[in-house]
């Protein structure tokens, strides 16, 4: 064999090393963007929510309760009834209609007599009675325990017994006006004309826990 023979073998035959990596080459430009996707189906609609009355925002509810003292059918004021009824020690002031009739519900019931459920919430609750004769009137609950701050109104004048309070139960409360002192009379007219008394409860507030 010819010493080019045994070159050209050699060569064949022997794998040199790996030679280094090269730099990485610069990024390529990005690609086309792709064809948007197809509209999905249009969810359902939701529920709608509560409507509210114009006439009724800025109160949660309320209410206006009275008692008019009119004349019998057929007869007049002076024949037709006392001069005036008494309230005797622990009696309640009994109202005997319901001014508005299509008001806001749920916070407000009243039993058609005497006392008033309320749930809880913040109320200002103001009453007018005429009187003739001095007398005092509380704001209690079921059991007889005055309720709210500055409950009790008097007259000492003998003409009218009035308040405002702010009350403001924390759970499901029932409250009257009542008596708690010395008979007092309340007169059913004045120069002929018949005279009334009511009380006005109006839910201004839900209390902070309530607040969503």
């Amino acid at each position: 064999m010819s010493s080019k023979d045994k070159q050209k073998k050699c060569c064949c035959c022997i794998k040199g090393p790996r030679g280094p990596r090269g730099p990485q080459g610069p990024q390529g430009d990005d690609g086309k963007q792709g064809k948007a996707g197809q509209t999905g189906q249009q969810g359902s609609q939701g529920q709608p929510g509560a409507s509210v009355l114009p006439q009724f925002v800025g109160l949660l509810d309320f209410i206006e309760c009275y008692r008019l003292f009119l004349p019998k059918q057929g007869l007049s004021v002076q024949a037709g009834q006392q001069a005036s009824i008494t309230i005797q020690p622990g009696e309640p002031i009994i109202f005997e209609a319901e001014n508005i009739s299509n008001r806001p519900s749920g916070y407000i019931q009243w039993d058609g007599y005497a006392s008033f459920t309320l749930q809880p919430a913040v109320y200002r609750i103001t009453w007018r009675v005429p009187t003739s004769s001095p007398g005092t009137l509380v704001l209690v609950d079921a059991d007889g325990n005055r309720v709210g701050e500055s409950t009790i109104s008097s007259s000492n004048q003998a003409c009218e017994i009035s308040n405002t309070v702010l009350f403001s139960p924390v759970q499901q409360t029932t409250i009257s006006v009542i008596n708690p002192g010395q008979r007092f009379d309340i007169p059913t007219t004045c120069g002929g004309v018949p005279l009334s008394y009511n009380i006005v409860i109006e839910c201004i507030q839900e209390l902070p826990t309530r607040v969503k």
